[in-house]
C-alpha cells in the first residue's frame, strides 16, 4: 500500500502489488525503455547511430537514478 502509492507519486507509472500465499509482492516499473536490434555478429547500424542510442540511453538512466532518490527520499 503505501510503498506502492510513493512510488506511483515519484513516477514509477507502471507498479503494482500481487499476493503470493501470505505474501505481498511489489514491483516498480517505470516507463523507461530502450530496446532495438543493432546486429548480431556485424553491425546493422552506424557509428554515428550509435552515438545517438548511448545518448538517450544515458538519458533514460539518468531519468531513472532520479526517481530512484526522489523514491528514497519519500520512504
Amino acid at each position: 500500500g503505501r510503498l506502492l502509492s510513493k512510488a506511483r507519486n515519484s513516477g514509477w507509472k507502471r507498479s503494482g502489488m500481487i499476493a503470493i500465499g501470505n505474501k505481498a509482492l511489489c514491483e516498480l516499473k517505470s516507463t523507461e525503455h530502450l530496446s532495438m536490434p543493432i546486429g548480431k555478429r556485424k553491425l546493422l547500424v552506424s557509428d554515428s547511430y550509435l552515438k545517438i542510442l548511448l545518448k538517450e540511453a544515458n538519458s533514460k538512466l539518468k531519468r531513472t537514478r532520479d526517481k530512484i532518490s526522489k523514491l528514497e527520499k519519500m520512504i
